[in-house]
């Protein structure tokens, strides 16, 4: 994968995704949690796969702000 993950300078992506829903935000979570699960570890190209939607889960993840008790329990 030759992705370079990083700051475009453009941050339009990064405000779309703070725009979203809570449950919109879990929901592509899940999914890149899914896609790493689904890339394999057994070869290096598996690796690089499961490191990329790792780390957009990640960033995902650092826009999610828990809005109540319920989404603290869904968060953690």
């Amino acid at each position: 994968m030759s992705k370079v993950i990083g700051c475009s300078k453009d941050h339009g992506k990064e405000i779309d995704l703070w725009n979203k829903s809570f449950s919109e935000k879990v929901e592509r979570i899940k999914t890149m949690q899914g896609e790493a699960d689904k890339a394999g570890s057994d070869t290096e190209e598996g690796l690089q796969k499961q490191a990329y939607y790792n780390a957009q889960a990640l960033l995902i993840f650092y826009y999610l702000i828990a809005e109540g008790e319920e989404q603290e329990v869904e968060v953690k």
